[in-house]
């Protein structure tokens, strides 16, 4: 059974040094750039499309709050029309900041109509891509969840049906490729956010203050639901509710749901809470990881014997057995106190 570890958010921004990317005639002064806040690179008008318009390349950070292979299939020539694909979650760490940022590269961009075949990685050239995203270029750390990091992206990305992506634009040349640096590994993944309703999870708000734009890429709890449609399978969407409104929630692929059956009744859920659609005003969702983060309520205890106890001198205690429906017997004993 897979586990997440969700630790209270406590850490000090290290200095992250400057390494040249290989490939590269020459990088931007990354040391020199400013960040970009999560709320700045989301930012969305009344239609839900995005108003973040830069010039490239800019920098952001966050802690991780997925690990890649929690996602999406990475493997060379996956089963997929993107063929492998790797994605992470960044979360806001900055005071006055918000939100997060998902983080993603595919290996057959040649399969996209307008992108040519030779825009694709081999296996051999996904799997470098891997290795060089999954590890610190100074250090050789392999990033998890709760490490936090800084993200050098030298194209902007991309707006995908109602968020902004770090991403590659569909190429893989060497000029539009992103990284990640380590500033400090381990300082845990946030505490979950507790979603009020699904009616707010379900509303959009432009500003970005509230609803599911509010929480858009972050690490996230759902309480007192169940499941009113779909399928129960890794890579499903379901319909759950919490009687305010229905809700989607995506079982990752690459989860171990299919070893445990579906929830009964009520449950809360941990998850990112994500948002794809063609509307960028609708289609949020809760994309669930592991069958770890659907937590179910504990049994109720159960009655399995009741007796009347009562001191007998010093000889001891002496049970009467009493019946358990209705539990209401009548102690026949006369004298001192019985438990």
């Amino acid at each position: 059974m897979m586990s997440r570890q969700i630790l209270t958010l406590s850490f000090v921004l290290a200095g992250v040094l400057l390494t040249p990317h290989s490939g590269m005639a020459q990088d931007p002064d990354w040391e020199n750039m400013n960040y970009t806040l999560h709320r700045e690179y989301q930012a969305v008008d009344a239609g839900g499309n995005s108003t973040f318009l830069p010039s490239p390349p800019i920098k952001m950070r966050g802690i991780i709050i997925c690990n890649p292979e929690e996602l999406l299939d990475d493997a060379p020539s996956a089963p997929n029309f993107m063929g492998g694909q790797w994605q992470i979650y960044i979360q806001a760490v900055d005071e006055g900041d918000w939100g997060g940022t998902a983080c993603w590269m595919g290996q057959l961009y040649g399969n996209l109509p307008w992108v040519p075949p030779t825009e694709s990685y081999t296996d051999a050239e996904w799997l470098a891509e891997l290795d060089r995203l999954n590890h610190d270029p100074i250090t050789g750390h392999y990033f998890r969840a709760g490490d936090l990091v800084e993200v050098r992206a030298r194209v902007p990305g991309l707006f995908y049906q109602g968020k902004a992506n770090i991403n590659e634009a569909h190429s893989k040349n060497p000029a539009n490729d992103f990284d990640l640096y380590l500033i400090q590994e381990d300082v845990g993944v946030p505490d979950p956010q507790v979603i009020p309703t699904l009616q707010i999870a379900n509303t959009f708000d432009s500003t970005r203050l509230s609803g599911g734009e509010f929480y858009q890429g972050t690490w996230v709890r759902i309480n007192s639901v169940q499941i009113v449609a779909g399928t129960w399978a890794a890579g499903s969407t379901l319909t759950v509710s919490d009687g305010t409104a229905n809700f989607n929630m995506l079982l990752s692929t690459q989860g171990d749901f299919g070893s445990y059956p579906a929830p009964v009744g009520k449950f809360d859920v941990l998850g990112i809470f994500d948002q794809e659609s063609s509307d960028p005003t609708t289609g949020y969702r809760l994309w669930v990881l592991c069958y770890d983060d659907i937590i179910q309520p504990a049994e109720p205890p159960q009655i399995i014997r009741a007796v009347s106890r009562r001191t007998h001198g010093t000889v001891g205690d002496f049970d009467l057995d009493l019946p358990l429906v209705p539990l209401n017997a009548v102690e026949c004993r006369l004298g001192g106190p019985a438990t």
